[in-house]
């Protein structure tokens, strides 16, 4: 992603997560695993128990997309999983019996690839790639940035906040009622 667009999407998301759930703050090391360097990750303490509820903000590298993961660790850090997500959701929530767990927030609702476009991205069939290629290396103003990762980061935490947070809250629900008094 071209660092016009990264760094507002950085800030607009980490301003937008915070009016959802101020509670999300975002990890500067998380426990020393090395996540690639594009990956932002936001970590809330569910319970007093040492349940940690994780949002990663995945940025692409090359195009101008994000997508985001969703997850947990009773084990009291970042997930320490390969690959990453580990899995997807399952009707009967099995996946909450795992000590630690990371899927893709497009899984809850039924766009499993999921990512969202923040720029132009080239179309084979209808762009021609000299015109691309020379647009592509312009720089972008602040202002365009702004609105054009500005109604991305809108739909995506809006999704964070009717599927993702009630998947999580179900989960943190789950282990509350199966852990011995």
């Amino acid at each position: 992603m071209r660092k016009e667009y990264r760094k507002v999407l950085k800030r607009q998301f980490k301003e937008k997560l915070a009016q959802c759930d101020p509670e999300f703050i975002q990890m500067k090391n998380p426990s020393g695993i090395v996540i690639p360097g594009s990956d932002i990750v936001f970590v809330k303490l569910a319970d007093r128990e040492n349940v940690q509820l994780f949002l990663i903000l995945v940025i692409d590298q090359k195009r101008e997309t994000f997508m985001l993961e969703i997850g947990w660790s009773i084990l009291g850090r970042f997930p320490e999983l390969s690959p990453r997500p580990s899995g997807e959701p399952t009707l009967h929530r099995t996946e909450f019996q795992e000590p630690e767990f990371v899927c893709r927030l497009g899984n809850l609702f039924e766009s499993p690839g999921k990512e969202w476009h923040v720029g132009s991205d080239f179309n084979p069939f209808e762009d021609d790639i000299l015109e691309f290629i020379k647009h592509s290396g312009e720089p972008i103003s602040d202002e365009k940035a702004n609105s054009l990762v500005l109604i991305q980061v809108v739909d995506a935490v809006d999704k964070i906040k009717h599927f993702g947070l009630p998947y999580l809250g179900e989960f943190v629900s789950t282990r509350r009622l199966n852990s011995p008094s």
